[in-house]
């Protein structure tokens, strides 16, 4: 009787702990899955706008100078010069970021002292006019953790913080802005000649090709330096450009004697080379049955170096800009 009174216990608390067990998976399982808590986006759009829609943009970044880009008749300028080689590339990343302006996030909705955060000698100012609606934004301090700069809008007392790629968006000089000219393509075996002129505009040397078709220099029918024209050459069609942009003139200068003599580029001071050369340029076929052709087609590059004394200029062909080298041996 014992055994079988406790066989009968045992099997009566088996059954109510898998009914427990069962009732427990069932209502485990209708709990709804945890999920990672929602990523809280604390961005503030400041400006929401399109490119196309700006009329200008001016700007000051730490004590750089204060650029202008303006609008007119659907082309970017620089300041009031429409023929000012405006740079595209920084032009399209300076408009693209000042009309849509997003910070990173609130820092202070009404700040006791703006001071604290850099206001009391702002670090730059820029200034979006959007379809004629203008915003000024002032910059204050970078915070030194985060990297991010502080920003308000000119007239309310809210402080954001933004990204510092931002700022350096416009953080540029007048040669990030310029549109600076390229080295010419010219390929050595093409050139034909190269003639040098003095300020009294008298043929200093001529490099021609002789017979063997090697360049060489000649003064009154004589040849000399002849081992210096290919070096000579490589420093004319070189990167002279990467030197420091020193000045441009307007094409609407009225003076412009006056304006090149300044960097002794005017014709009774400057150094000038010509350079001959021929281009292929290809003639299409004139029906399906032909084969296109090349043609030689004679093309001139000329290039101005100028001294004020102190320093020496280049003046590249058919440009406006002035450029300060190093170069040596060229006047």
């Amino acid at each position: 009787m014992k055994k079988s009174t406790l066989l009968i216990v045992l099997v009566t608390v088996l059954a109510v702990l898998l009914g427990a067990g069962l009732a427990l998976s069932k209502a485990n399982s209708s709990k709804p899955a945890e999920t990672e808590p929602p990523i809280v986006d604390e961005t503030v759009p400041l400006i929401s706008g399109d490119a196309s829609s700006l009329v200008s943009v001016e700007f000051r970044i730490g004590e750089g100078e204060t650029f202008v880009l303006k609008k007119k008749d659907s082309a970017w300028q620089l300041g009031d010069d429409p023929d000012y080689p405006l740079n595209p590339t920084a032009q399209n990343a300076i408009t693209g970021a000042a009309a849509i302006v997003v910070a990173d996030r609130l820092v202070a909705e009404n700040p006791s002292d703006p001071a604290e955060f850099g206001f009391d000698a702002p670090s730059g100012k820029i200034t979006v006019n959007l379809s004629g609606v203008v915003t000024v934004f002032e910059l204050g301090d970078t915070n030194s953790f985060s990297g991010l700069t502080y920003l308000r809008v000119e007239g309310k007392p809210q402080i954001y913080a933004i990204s510092n790629s931002f700022v350096q968006t416009f953080s540029v000089t007048k040669t990030d802005l310029t549109k600076l000219d390229e080295k010419p393509a010219i390929d050595f075996s093409t050139v034909k000649s190269i003639v040098k002129t003095s300020p009294a505009g008298e043929t200093v040397y001529t490099a021609v090709r002789d017979e063997e078709n090697n360049l060489s220099w000649t003064k009154d029918g004589e040849t000399v330096e002849n081992d210096t024209v290919t070096e000579l050459f490589a420093t004319l069609t070189s990167d002279l450009y990467s030197g420091t942009l020193t000045g441009y003139i307007s094409p609407k200068t009225e003076d412009k004697a006056a304006a090149y003599a300044v960097y002794g580029l005017d014709d009774a001071q400057k150094t000038h080379y010509t350079v001959n050369y021929v281009e292929q340029v290809e003639i299409p076929a004139a029906d399906e049955v032909s084969t296109s052709t090349f043609k030689d087609v004679p093309k001139t590059f000329t290039v101005s170096f100028g001294t004020d004394g102190e320093k020496t200029y280049c003046f590249p062909s058919l440009s406006t800009l002035i450029y300060e080298v190093t170069a040596e041996g060229l006047i």
